[in-house]
């Protein structure tokens, strides 16, 4: 490519097509990063569905792979479980946990949240012991320090009082005294006006998914431009039988 100008994309596998698109970010080939990163989230989403984690991370600090980065990211909140069943969740690096749990979108409930939180927490100190009450001052506040800039981000209000005792309040320690005293209030003072925590309650915005089709349009209507060939309709609502039918790219 960087000798004439032309790659021919569509015979290449999801391998080689992650290794096009890192190479052409890296050599800052603008065009050629563009129209990878749309062929592969046109063409193999499969791919991207099969390890949106392991792509996420390989991918997220690179700027200019935007699409990829909110591809992967709308597919962990839609399915969440992909990410927090998995094993690569106790090693997701903590900028790509906050980035997720900031997220309205996340498709789990509060203290659904708050336990993979916990079980991401205990992972990152191999000296913690699992049984809380066994903990010393130490423990403690080596665990605040790991959770600290996560706790704001967790949506309390939306805990039940239920769940909130029994899986939140053996960690209040690691919870500021004002934060502690507004949950109380919340729960114990009809109409109670909440004044902490500045998220509202999650909420999705995906439909019904069989194929996958996501909120935000990640593919531009039309690719075509000088030295670029396009054949075939792109289907906008990521039906796979329908995207059975060729498309041919060439840079």
């Amino acid at each position: 490519y960087l000798y004439t100008g032309h790659i021919n994309i569509t015979n290449k596998n999801e391998t080689e097509l992650l290794n096009i698109l890192i190479a052409s970010d890296e050599l800052k080939l603008k065009r050629l990063t563009k129209l990878t990163e749309e062929f592969i989230i046109e063409k193999h989403h499969q791919f991207l569905q099969n390890d949106p984690v392991g792509i996420l991370q390989t991918v997220y600090y690179r700027k200019f792979l935007v699409k990829l980065q909110e591809f992967c990211l709308e597919l962990i909140c839609y399915k969440p479980k992909i990410l927090f069943n998995s094993d690569k969740f106790i090693n997701l690096p903590a900028s790509l946990l906050e980035i997720i749990l900031k997220r309205d979108d996340l498709n789990l409930s509060e203290i659904e949240i708050w336990e993979n939180l916990i079980k991401w927490g205990l992972s990152q100190e191999q000296e913690f012991n699992q049984e809380i009450f066994q903990w010393n001052q130490d423990d403690i506040n080596i665990f605040k320090g790991i959770l600290q800039k996560f706790i704001p981000l967790i949506r309390f209000y939306e805990i039940s009082s239920e769940d909130y005792y029994n899986k939140v309040k053996p960690y209040e320690g690691i919870l500021s005294k004002e934060l502690i005293d507004e949950i109380l209030k919340f729960h114990m003072v009809p109409g109670y006006r909440r004044t902490l925590n500045i998220y509202g309650p999650r909420h999705s915005n995906y439909g019904i998914i069989n194929n996958i089709r996501f909120r935000t349009s990640l593919i531009e209507p039309s690719l075509s431009g000088p030295g670029i060939a396009l054949t075939g309709s792109i289907n906008r609502s990521w039906n796979a039988a329908m995207m059975e039918q060729a498309i041919s790219l060439v840079v």
